[in-house]
């Protein structure tokens, strides 16, 4: 790592090169899945269809949530997720308000951020590309 452009990385985290790649490829899958839920408008697609379009679209939601424990979030930053995907499902309940939030509100982009936000706050550096995760794993563990 050079350090010009090096990020400082927290040596109390043992990481290998394997775990940065699962997070790495982890937080990459759950935001593909917000970007077509939410950017490609999926979510209100499907929330078109009374009652079941709704309860469709919490597989994709579920699944963010998911990616999220499979890398170790906080149980906080879960529930924060969790709350998220209730208030989306209970928003959709609500015959025309729930279609236009729908729309409008971008609860699986959100919680894809939770889990961006929170890897690149607590394990700074280990999302950019640009640094090869053998580098931050001889950063973390120097001999």
């Amino acid at each position: 790592m050079s350090n010009n452009n090096s990020k400082k990385i927290p040596r109390h985290f043992d990481l290998s090169a394997d775990d940065i790649i699962k997070i790495r490829k982890g937080v990459g899958r759950a935001k593909l899945v917000a970007k077509y839920m939410d950017h490609y408008q999926l979510d209100a697609i499907t929330g078109l269809v009374p009652i079941g379009g709704d309860l469709v679209s919490i597989i994709p939601a579920v699944y963010i949530v998911y990616e999220g424990v499979q890398m170790g979030m906080p149980r906080a930053q879960v529930i924060k997720m969790i709350a998220n995907i209730g208030i989306d499902l209970g928003a959709g309940m609500l015959p025309v308000i729930g279609m236009i939030l729908d729309f409008i509100v971008r609860n699986n982009k959100k919680n894809a951020v939770i889990i961006e936000d929170y890897f690149n706050q607590v394990h700074i550096g280990i999302l950019d590309d640009e640094v090869d995760p053998v580098n931050i794993v001889k950063a973390l563990n120097p001999q």
